[in-house]
């Protein structure tokens, strides 16, 4: 239970330092378009001082990507308005390339997550496998000291089958000695 909890404080670290990683790469790749979208600033300003057309056929028509168009074709500078739409460009592939950084991490880290649950799994597997092999290394010490009992009592049995036999012929010998001694006196062969 203890490596289930390891693992998933492992994981949850892994996912901040990713997201502490993507924020500062996109806080260091802002200074560099923060360069470039300064000298846009004065576009901006002027483009503050126009105002929309107050025609309202024309306040209503809708450009590229379903936004309000408020004229800016009908700019004075037709650089400003160029430069307003490389900056707007510049603004969605940014925006789109942060998307796909977005996406790419969460993908990494839904790897990262299946594989720390896989690994979690082995290692309760890995935990049950080395509790069976503890119990059967306890029942193993339980036999191995029953067998010495058993091996001991053996031993203890066969001095006193030992002794026992001894004299079985010790008795079986003196019967004999004593058999030929009555069979030489009182026979009459």
């Amino acid at each position: 239970r203890d490596l289930y909890e390891d693992l998933k404080n492992l994981a949850a670290s892994i996912q901040t330092n990713e997201m502490e990683r993507l924020r500062h790469e996109n806080e260091v790749a802002s200074f560099f378009t923060l360069k470039a979208s300064e000298s846009s600033s004065a576009s901006r300003r002027k483009l503050a001082s126009i105002k929309p057309p107050t025609d309202p056929t024309k306040s209503k028509k809708l450009g590229a990507g379903g936004v309000e168009d408020f004229g800016a074709p009908a700019l004075a500078d037709p650089g400003l308005a160029a430069s307003l739409r490389a900056e707007e460009q510049t603004l969605l592939a940014s925006f789109h390339t942060d998307l796909d950084q977005i996406h790419q991490v969460q993908q990494k880290l839904g790897e990262v997550a299946s594989m720390v649950s896989v690994f979690a799994n082995k290692a309760e597997e890995q935990q049950e496998i080395a509790e069976q092999i503890l119990e059967t290394a306890h029942s193993a010490t339980t036999n191995i000291e029953d067998a010495g009992k058993h091996l001991q009592s053996a031993n203890d049995n066969k001095s006193s089958y030992n002794f026992w036999i001894v004299c079985w012929f010790l008795g079986s010998g003196i019967f004999l000695l004593i058999f030929d001694f009555v069979d030489e006196r009182y026979s009459w062969i």
